[in-house]
């Protein structure tokens, strides 16, 4: 003669604590893995799950906002720096006008020390003001992803939040049969309470 027994037997218990709301199968039932067997309440902690959901959902916007921001401001540093490089460029072709009529002795000494004098200060205000619009793109571009990444953080804390509300559903880890299940709703149920057991697979013990 042969009987048959569980090969596993999971132990199911409550991850968060709270009041039973709903309950799904009775003891005894045949379960797939995910089905659901009974629903909590946790007023409290839905609550601050929303709280902190607005508060992140507000956070993200926010630094969305900043994150555009910061963007169209990359693109008017870029602009500068065109319009930059075009005044050192037109600058430069004019002094290099001058040295050419000084060259055909067609300006004065005088002239062409101020216009030399001129073009240096003025080439180096320009190459300073594009090497600061630069560390300027580079600071956006640093600012851009540190901003990404505190977005994705917080997206990553919001699917934390949601699976922690989820954890109010709970449901079958495996398939098998329910065993030890007695609950009735309005019962409050403690975190890490043992809720009922189920048994995966069979094995033929001889007899």
């Amino acid at each position: 003669d042969a009987v048959v027994y569980p090969k596993t037997t999971i132990y199911i218990d409550a991850v968060q604590g709270g009041t039973v709301e709903s309950v799904f199968v009775e003891d005894g039932a045949i379960l797939k893995s995910g089905d659901t067997i009974l629903k909590l309440n946790n007023a409290d902690m839905e609550l601050r799950y929303m709280d902190q959901e607005t508060r992140m959902y507000d956070a993200i916007n926010n630094l969305q906002n900043s994150k555009v921001n910061l963007e169209r401001n990359q693109f008017l540093r870029q602009l500068e720096i065109v319009n930059l490089q075009s005044e050192i460029d037109k600058v430069n072709l004019d002094f290099n006008r001058k040295n050419q009529l000084y060259t055909g002795k067609l300006i004065s000494d005088k002239e062409y020390e101020d216009a030399d004098r001129d073009f240096k200060l003025t080439m180096k205000q320009l190459e300073i003001s594009l090497k600061l619009q630069r560390l300027d793109s580079i600071s956006m571009v640093n600012q851009t992803h540190q901003i990404n990444n505190s977005i994705e953080r917080m997206q990553n804390n919001l699917k934390l939040l949601n699976k922690n509300l989820q954890n109010l559903f709970i449901k079958a880890p495996a398939d098998g049969k329910l065993s030890s299940f007695s609950i009735e709703i309005g019962e409050t149920k403690s975190a890490g309470e043992h809720l009922g057991q189920l048994h995966h697979g069979q094995s033929a013990g001889v007899e």
